[in-house]
């Protein structure tokens, strides 16, 4: 019994890695990525040929992830 306790406290931290999703978005911090400058425009994406671009008004521009956010983007749920 002692055994399968310490097994399992063992192993446990494994489990408990953060998600995917996450480690995706987190590792896309300080490269470039693509805003527009519509005025109803709320995202950034990681490609600037992403559908989410596709109705853009005005120009696509490229800055870095920290800019975008920094002005209140968050990550394109279709690209990211």
């Amino acid at each position: 019994m002692k055994i399968l306790l310490l097994l399992f406290l063992a192993l446990a931290p494994l489990s408990f890695e953060s998600s995917p999703v996450k480690q995706k978005y987190t590792q896309k911090i300080g490269q470039t990525v693509y805003i527009c400058k519509g005025p109803d425009s709320k995202r950034f994406h990681s490609n600037s040929s992403c559908r989410g671009l596709s109705n853009c008004s005005t120009q696509i521009f490229s800055v870095s992830q920290a800019e975008a956010e920094r002005i209140g983007r968050t990550a394109c749920q279709i690209c990211y």
